[in-house]
């Protein structure tokens, strides 16, 4: 496949650029190109990527390719866009997550709101929390680590005690992205998760929110036999201590 192989070689040779190629065939056919031109297309801020996902999103007919134009969407909207154009993939966004037939495409529709402000969109992350499916709860905690506010504080200490390891994941996340102190002393509890993954997103927060606590876990953890650890440790302590200072050098 052309596009595939276009995606491939400019993941490995960053001098060989082919946005252009690849935007031409965004109308491809065959589901599986477009979703390998987008992925293509995952760093590029063309006007025209972003008009194609707008004028598609709600008419494509592979939700794998919707779950991407949406969170595409949402990169966009963080990266690139002026404020008309926000309002415009606001109301795309509002309209995927409100009535789009695929859980998944709605929950990636949400977390790219959780790129914008206002309270329909805070309305919006609650709803998703309320939902029944695990999904779409996790999507909401991640909205909600986008949105980095303290809003969310309380809702993201009380997942910390979910038995569901991806909820206390999204969890951490958002708790390292709001960064406040006070929250610390659970995010340290969390390192001795059973899961893994949990553990080093605990581990990963702690360098977001800082602070001497969080500092002196983290150097204890530099020196654990767990090179996963360790190594996820010595890149916290390093964040956290460049939070504290940042004119110290790092060593």
């Amino acid at each position: 496949m052309l596009a595939r192989t276009m995606v491939d070689d400019a993941a490995t040779a960053i001098e060989h650029q082919y946005s252009r190629a690849l935007l031409a065939v965004l109308d491809d056919p065959d589901p599986d190109v477009r979703l390998a031109v987008l992925e293509g297309l995952s760093e590029t801020t063309a006007p025209e990527l972003l008009d194609y996902l707008l004028e598609h999103i709600e008419t494509e007919d592979d939700a794998r390719v919707r779950q991407l134009m949406a969170l595409e969407l949402g990169r966009l909207a963080f990266e690139s866009v002026d404020d008309d154009r926000l309002d415009v993939i606001r109301d795309v966004l509002f309209r995927v997550f409100e009535n789009d037939v695929a859980l998944d495409v709605r929950r990636r529709a949400l977390e790219s709101l959780g790129y914008l402000e206002g309270e329909d969109i805070q309305e919006a992350i609650e709803d998703g929390y309320a939902d029944f499916s695990i999904e779409m709860r996790s999507s909401a905690l991640h909205a909600m680590g986008l949105q980095a506010t303290q809003r969310w504080v309380d809702i993201c200490l009380e997942e910390l005690r979910s038995d569901e390891a991806e909820l206390r994941f999204e969890a951490l996340f958002a708790l390292g992205s709001i960064g406040d102190l006070r929250t610390a002393s659970d995010v340290i509890d969390a390192i001795e998760d059973e899961d893994a993954e949990v553990a080093l997103a605990a581990i990963h927060a702690l360098g977001e929110i800082g602070g001497q606590m969080a500092i002196n876990r983290l150097r204890q953890l530099v020196d654990v036999e767990n090179p996963a650890i360790a190594e996820a440790a010595e890149d916290a302590l390093q964040e956290a201590q460049l939070t504290a200072n940042p004119l110290r050098p790092l060593l």
